[in-house]
């Protein structure tokens, strides 16, 4: 592999890092995202990375540790990008958690402009299953979902090894695919999408819903530590044993559950990975993912796929971005 440099475009915070040859860490870095400021704030700020992290700096930029090959010349850099890309093109085409993002944008194109080296276009979810199946929690499986779960639900698919991106760079977005007729609406416009039914804002939805059955003051459905309810919150206090939460979870799990059954019918993977800020709870609704897939499926227990948390936590999406740029094009 050669070196390369990833960076992963989130709502909240502009991760990025280079790799080096050997896939190892060489140095990272991150920023407070300008997401809502716009598209031409965004270029300007990862335009800045790329010079920070070199990807045609001088070797002295980064200390005697680093390998001096470093100023042999541009190094492959990938952007992870919430929302529809057209990684041909390194265009935008829509990112709904992306505010201002409404039209299309050329973001490859605008970021050369900015740096002389023109990166590579991924999905932020296909970086994401990527990293984690070359170096996470899939390592060594052929075939891997990966699946984010924060305020949008994203997904990618490595089938037999590869990065499977589709005809149009569309394959993967597990979020959108619609699961109830007429169901809640989604940021992307639809209707009844799985995002819509556990990412967050309908996670803490379920939770006021629940929540009165249980006994919760309507004044706590909202707030926990004199700070508005979380997810993270909502986890401590199904930690803590309070039977909404703990339900809300479990409901939660259920559904993904059931819409990995789905994936399982037509793609027979070996592993489910689950990231993104949600996932940090995983603890607290993997055991009913588990028994949902299980009951839905065909197949024997034995055969059926492992449902895991990612191991590479909020580096992965750079990594993935990292490693895609290096690899080539996907299928």
């Amino acid at each position: 592999m050669r070196r390369a440099l990833g960076i992963d475009i989130g709502g909240t915070a502009v991760k990025a890092g280079r790799l080096g040859p050997d896939g190892a860490i060489e140095a990272r870095v991150e920023k407070p995202s300008p997401a809502r400021e716009g598209p031409e704030v965004m270029v300007a700020l990862l335009a800045e990375v790329v010079r920070e992290l070199g990807a045609a700096a001088s070797p002295r930029s980064f200390g005697p540790a680093d390998p001096a090959g470093i100023a042999a010349g541009p190094c492959p850099v990938g952007i992870g990008c919430a929302g529809l890309v057209d990684p041909w093109r390194g265009v935008v085409l829509t990112s709904p958690n992306l505010p201002g993002w409404t039209q299309e944008v050329p973001l490859a194109d605008l970021v050369a402009r900015a740096t002389g080296t023109r990166p590579e276009l991924f999905n932020d979810a296909n970086a994401f299953v990527l990293a984690e199946t070359r170096l996470g929690a899939g390592r060594g499986a052929a075939t891997v979902v990966g699946i984010t779960l924060g305020t949008g639900v994203g997904g990618g698919l490595v089938l037999d090894g590869k990065l499977w991106i589709g005809r149009h760079g569309a394959a993967g977005e597990i979020g959108h695919m619609p699961v109830i007729i007429d169901g809640p609406p989604c940021a992307c416009g639809g209707r009844g999408c799985l995002e819509a039914l556990i990412g967050t804002r309908a996670i803490l939805d379920r939770y006021r819903s629940l929540s009165g059955a249980f006994g919760v003051a309507e004044t706590s459905r909202e707030w926990t530590g004199g700070e508005p309810l979380t997810v993270r919150g909502l986890a401590r206090r199904a930690g803590e044993g309070e039977g909404a939460a703990v339900a809300t979870f479990g409901e939660t799990g259920r559904i993904l559950g059931l819409a990995l059954a789905g994936l399982t019918q037509l793609l027979d993977p070996d592993l489910f990975v689950l990231g993104g800020g949600i996932s940090r709870s995983a603890a607290l609704f993997l055991p009913a993912v588990r028994a949902a897939l299980g009951e839905a499926v065909m197949l024997p227990t034995a055969m059926q796929p492992r449902v895991e948390a990612a191991t590479l936590g909020p580096d992965a999406g750079w990594i993935g971005a990292a490693r895609a740029a290096a690899e080539g094009p996907a299928g």
